[in-house]
């Protein structure tokens, strides 16, 4: 039985969302200290391990109020003798793996990206699918993404995050992610899920009063983000923001808009996001261990393990089955068109899109090849 829609697979590989692809706009509450932990790692006290991946040498922290701390404190300790290759290698229990050992897990012979190379008469499109937050060793990305990254005139994005006022974002935030008052989160729970609930936002140094005035989504996305953030992955590093930072003089055009995504994001109903956020307190354990097998399927270009990866978290329910349908089909069927509108136009474009929207029938490149446009995937 699959569970209901996780929100981690979202940010990671679908929507390119506030708190997902920009450190602007709303952030998760910041760290304080709490007095509760959960049941597969009893703390606090909370501990993490970074590694100087250049000289091995490690930073260990213990006792510390919640993982995020843990996580940020052994980082500054390793950051504080070097500048550039800090990494956790372990969140409490949890090993990680560096960027070093994922790529060890690629083939040495040719490796397929995720990145597609489309021709039409006078246009090149490199069609490059997207982890929306990514470990910052794993920078710079393969040598034939930068080049098809250098020889873009244009770069296409879900949304420019480079070009939002931080204020409208988080007004247009909050009018969606704030319940109507006098609703409370904990109105939406039984006492055991608010147990679940306040145990797991503490674990991240969230406190629970802090979550009472948002949805069940808006929730879920900071507990998600935060989770992320523990594991080495931070807000501000995926693909998209990489690349935009470097746009230089480029065009930069957008797929989606901020509205679009958020309306989205935020239409289902209050029930069913509640029994998203309920399942996702389960699924915290085993984040690391998924993240990490979605990665090495993204490294390696592998469009139907990446796909059987998402669909995992994908539940059977109708209202799961609909959110799933609006999520990747019909985005995809508005994506394809206007890409083959770059394609039907002049000059060369590098086009990025979440990585779950590529594979199936109604996926991009399937699509694409209806409208008349063969992909050829591109190698390292």
């Amino acid at each position: 039985m699959r569970t209901p829609v996780a929100l981690t697979a979202t940010l990671l590989a679908s929507l390119c969302l506030t708190l997902a692809c920009s450190s602007t706009g709303v952030t998760p509450p910041a760290a304080v200290p709490q007095d509760s932990g959960t049941d597969s790692d009893p703390a606090p006290p909370f501990a993490a391990v970074a590694v100087d991946t250049t000289t091995g040498q490690r930073f260990a922290v213990s006792g510390e109020s919640n993982r995020l701390t843990a996580a940020d404190r052994a980082l500054a300790q390793c950051r504080a003798t070097v500048t550039k290759s800090c990494e956790l290698i372990r969140q409490g229990k949890q090993k990680l793996r560096t960027a070093a050992e994922l790529r060890a897990g690629l083939a040495k012979s040719s490796v397929p990206l995720y990145l597609w190379r489309l021709r039409g008469t006078n246009a090149t499109v490199y069609l490059g699918g997207t982890i929306h937050l990514l470990k910052p060793a794993l920078y710079p990305l393969a040598p034939p993404f930068e080049r098809a990254f250098d020889a873009a005139d244009t770069l296409v994005v879900e949304v420019d995050i480079s070009d939002l006022d931080p204020t409208v974002v988080q007004q247009q935030t909050l009018r969606r992610a704030l319940l109507p008052p006098p609703t409370q989160l904990s109105s939406l729970l039984n006492a055991e899920q608010r147990a679940r609930l306040a145990a797991r936002a503490a674990e991240y140094g969230i406190p629970a009063a802090n979550l009472e005035p948002l949805t069940p989504m808006f929730a879920s996305q900071l507990l998600s983000v935060s989770a992320l953030k523990a594991l080495g992955y931070p807000e501000d590093g995926g693909v998209e923001r990489y690349f935009l930072d470097r746009a230089g003089d480029r065009r930069v055009l957008q797929l989606e808009t901020l509205e679009q995504q958020l309306d989205l994001l935020f239409s289902l109903p209050l029930d069913v996001q509640r029994d998203m956020l309920v399942d996702s307190l389960s699924q915290f354990d085993s984040l690391a261990t998924w993240l990490e097998s979605m990665v090495l399927a993204w490294l390696s270009g592998d469009v139907e393990q990446l796909a059987t990866l998402f669909d995992e978290q994908t539940g059977d329910s109708k209202a799961a089955q609909a959110f799933s349908r609006a999520l990747l089909d019909e985005r995809n069927a508005a994506m394809s068109e206007k890409i083959a509108g770059y394609l039907g136009s002049e000059g060369t474009y590098l086009v990025l899109v979440g990585a779950a929207h590529f594979g199936g029938d109604q996926g991009l490149l399937a699509r694409l090849k209806r409208l008349g446009f063969s992909a050829e995937q591109v190698s390292r």
